[in-house]
């Protein structure tokens, strides 16, 4: 796996944003007194470690997080790691970031994470709760998805009026149309040459 890291300035900001994140989450979890927030936990309107953490992730752009996530040093990556067991099972609401962050630091990181002994068990936790969260709104989209399709029919039924218009119908009626005329001039126009 070749992957290039390009240091633009937005893979930078968010390499920086998480490893201060991760430097402010160890520094409070060590302090005694849990009632002062830092500065930064609360400029992120987080009350907690792992809400800090989700929002630092959540805020930095798509196409940023992964360049971010090469710039990291591996001990970086090993606490995310940590993180990442106990916020999959509890931010069910972030499963795609989560998802996304694990699934890249597992194809960057392989090897070295499958060295490290200390991490297999951390590994096994974050394979088990991927399964059974992502298996869950999995499962949940799908219910409520045939929940709004039950919901459709009655309505339509009982009031003889299509609820939910497919307007991907038309659109592809249209584009049929259009490409049938583009065919006929093409045709006509070879036909008078």
């Amino acid at each position: 796996l070749k992957l290039q890291s390009r240091k633009t300035v937005g893979a930078e900001k968010a390499a920086e944003s998480i490893l201060e994140c991760l430097e402010v989450t160890t520094q409070f979890e060590q302090q005694d007194n849990k009632k002062d927030i830092p500065a930064l936990m609360q400029a992120y309107e987080a009350k907690n470690t792992d809400e800090f953490f989700i929002n630092v992730l959540s805020r930095i752009r798509a196409s940023d997080i992964e360049e971010g996530l090469l710039l990291l040093p591996f001990s970086s990556v090993c606490e995310i790691l940590k993180k990442m067991s106990h916020l999959i099972r509890t931010r069910k609401d972030q499963t795609e970031l989560l998802c996304k962050t694990v699934l890249f630091i597992f194809k960057i990181h392989q090897k070295p994470i499958l060295a490290n002994q200390t991490l297999l068990t951390t590994i096994h936790d974050i394979n088990q709760g991927l399964e059974s969260t992502i298996t869950e709104v999995r499962d949940m989209i799908g219910f409520n998805l045939h929940s709004m399709q039950l919901l459709q029919n009655r309505i339509e039924s009982n009031e003889g009026v299509e609820l939910f218009y497919d307007a991907t119908q038309e659109k592809r009626e249209k584009t049929k149309k259009q490409q049938k005329r583009q065919l006929t001039k093409r045709l006509h126009v070879k036909m008078t040459t």
